[in-house]
């Protein structure tokens, strides 16, 4: 078996410090209380969709990355495509 996904805060976490960056320093760029911050990274909490939006933004990385989902049918080909049977009316 693998290794069980990370946490959404655990992935904030890691994302910031690779970037180098204090939670003073995401909480300026992306408008959210730094105890906001620091609750979603230390797993008190859950953000909402609109700030794990504005996070993901800020942080430059994609919703997928923070739900440890695997995008298919766009850029590998792969997935259902408009001529897909499963798709029509």
């Amino acid at each position: 078996m693998g290794d069980p996904p990370k946490s959404i805060g655990a992935a904030m976490r890691e994302k910031r410090e690779e970037l180098g960056w204090s939670l003073s320093q995401v909480s300026s760029k992306s408008g959210l209380h730094e105890n906001t911050i620091a609750g979603y990274e230390k797993d008190e909490h859950q953000p909402g969709l609109f700030n794990l939006v504005v996070l993901a933004d800020t942080l430059g990385v994609g919703l997928d990355e923070y739900i440890g989902r695997q995008a298919k049918g766009r850029d590998n080909n792969e997935g259902a495509t408009a001529e897909d049977p499963a798709l029509a009316d």
